[in-house]
């Protein structure tokens, strides 16, 4: 630490620190080319596992079984049709800055280089920095203007753009937990978890207490490839997949080929009363509700488990009308 008055009048504290910045871990990701896959082959092989499925006496077999059956199959169906690629999860440049506008950042750049060495700024590295300026401005401006005249027809664009801009941040603060800060992801995820777990309700095992209502018991459900295959139909193919994997472009471009398929496991699985243990699997968010952020107690639960269409079409099939 050094003391002294070499800089100005007020005594100067001045600290040598030498600090090692952390390695940052580079992850990749598996992402599939949906605008590039063989969705023919794709039908015809799905085609054949609809024959090789009901051929193999599937009432035979747990909801389970079956449901895994077709799981496995989908997914390798993918991969062969479907191509993919690794690629590296990084941040993203800024749309606006594209070819013309970087080249006009080099070259101001390597003209402050050049100013930094002779320590003179030339009209040329001025020029260079006004173009460079003017060019990132406009080409903001004109990024913004698409946005703006697209958000009817492409909003997810709009919210893309708007998303990181937001003042508050999404990610969960440090919590405390029995008299501890917890400061990492997994130890945050373990303490929300609990807590979630602990405010469900646990049933009691026995029989269904008999109901008095005065409605009419409602008749058994029977699940229909017709509608099976319209609410498929509708499913938007720029959501994002769900826990099982599956995107909806996938299910939408093959659905009349495995939607045979589905529609008996969906009444396998209500005959039976057994849900399958995918089914169970939730992307949990944890919002935060009221109160200091750092108390599990002060968020609840959220969760994308309807966008995975298996849950999707037996839920929607026990709707009843006018209720």
């Amino acid at each position: 630490m050094d003391i002294g008055r070499e800089f100005s009048d007020h005594c100067l504290v001045l600290f040598h620190v030498l600090l090692v910045p952390a390695a940052t871990q580079s992850r990749t990701r598996k992402i599939f080319l949906y605008n590039k896959g063989d969705y023919d082959q794709l039908r015809a092989t799905l085609s054949d596992f609809r024959c090789t499925f009901f051929n193999s006496s599937p009432e035979a077999n747990s909801v389970d079984a079956n449901w895994n059956h077709f799981t496995q199959a989908i997914s390798a169906a993918i991969d062969e049709c479907i191509p993919s690629k690794l690629t590296s999860i990084r941040n993203k440049r800024p749309a606006w800055l594209n070819a013309p506008v970087r080249k006009l950042i080099r070259k101001r750049d390597h003209l402050v280089k050049v100013a930094k060495k002779t320590g003179l700024t030339t009209d040329r590295y001025h020029k260079a920095r006004n173009k460079a300026s003017a060019a990132i401005k406009a080409g903001y401006r004109d990024h913004l203007n698409t946005i703006l005249g697209n958000v009817v027809s492409d909003p997810q664009a709009f919210y893309r753009f708007i998303n990181p801009k937001r003042t508050h941040t999404t990610s969960i603060p440090p919590i405390k937990s029995n008299n501890k800060v917890l400061l990492t992801v997994i130890y945050k995820a373990q303490c929300l978890n609990n807590y979630f777990g602990s405010v469900f309700t646990v049933e009691k095992d026995g029989s269904i207490p008999i109901s008095t209502s005065l409605y009419q018991d409602m008749p058994d459900n029977q699940v229909t490839t017709p509608g099976v295959l319209k609410l498929l139909s509708q499913l938007d193919v720029r959501k994002s997949m769900g826990p099982d994997g599956i995107s909806p472009r996938t299910l939408k471009e093959t659905s009349h080929e495995f939607a045979p398929i589905l529609t008996f496991i969906f009444n396998q699985s209500l005959s039976s009363g057994v849900v399958p243990q995918d089914w169970r699997l939730a992307n949990i968010f944890a919002l935060h509700k009221k109160g200091p952020k750092d108390l599990a107690e002060n968020y609840i639960s959220d969760f994308n488990l309807f966008k995975s269409t298996r849950a999707h079409c037996v839920f929607q099939h026990q709707q009843l009308p006018g209720r």
